[in-house]
């Protein structure tokens, strides 16, 4: 199965970041907001605490991932500042995209409003993630890098056999397994964001791991608060 939802945010996300260098070229200052973006693929990594997070805490890139170019000698951030944001634009997508199938499996409506959350809370990251990169002169995220990204593993991605079988779940059992996988999934992004403390350089990257952190952190107490007493 492959989800389709995260690909035309991404997309969505791409003509976002093109408009807003076709404003700034013109010389036509202003802000822009815009909705949730994100892009998904099936992961093959299982999320268990010693995975370790490859390139985080160095700015090393990934097995199969394109080394980040080291930033000009002046710069006020490192490699690790951008390969965290590629990687968490990434990892982001996939919690859309399970995010996404709650909408239509999820029968308890606080599983619901909690998914609903989720892809507001993460669609925002991303735009801001993927914002960051491009004005820092690096790649915009695209449908294909994203796809790409999501089958080198990260910590807390779920397989493609998990994600099937939540898709082919609904009702009770769907709730149950959502929050547990999403639990996983949350564990991971924290663990990537606390990685990445300290070793990057970009005082903005940080806050935005920190509150990676916080944010997640709480999301995980929730759900072990629901799944505590769902049927």
């Amino acid at each position: 199965m492959r989800l389709i939802r995260g690909r035309r945010a991404v997309a969505a996300a791409t003509v976002v970041l093109t408009t807003l260098g076709a404003v700034l070229v013109s010389g036509c200052a202003g802000e822009q907001t815009t909705q949730d973006a994100a892009g998904s693929a099936p992961p093959v990594v299982d999320g268990s605490a010693d995975h370790p997070v490859h390139g985080a805490s160095d700015g090393a890139a990934m097995p199969g991932m394109e080394p980040v170019p080291e930033p000009p000698e002046d710069a006020d951030w490192n490699a690790a500042d951008a390969t965290y944001l590629s990687m968490m634009v990434a990892h982001h997508s996939q919690a859309l995209d399970l995010a996404e199938l709650a909408a239509t499996r999820a029968r308890d409506p606080r599983v619901r409003r909690l998914a609903e959350s989720i892809d507001a809370g993460q669609g925002r990251e991303i735009i801001v993630m993927a914002t960051w990169l491009v004005d820092h002169g690096l790649p915009e995220p695209t449908v294909e890098g994203v796809e790409h990204m999501t089958e080198m593993g990260m910590p807390g991605m779920l397989t493609t056999e998990q994600v099937d079988d939540l898709a082919q779940t609904s009702g009770p059992a769907f709730d149950r397994r959502f929050l547990e996988d999403m639990v996983q999934h949350h564990q991971g992004a924290v663990r990537m964001a606390e990685d990445h403390l300290g070793s990057g350089e970009d005082v903005r990257v940080t806050e935005m791991a920190t509150d990676v952190v916080v944010t997640q952190n709480a999301e995980i107490a929730r759900m072990r608060d629901l799944l505590a007493v769902l049927p």
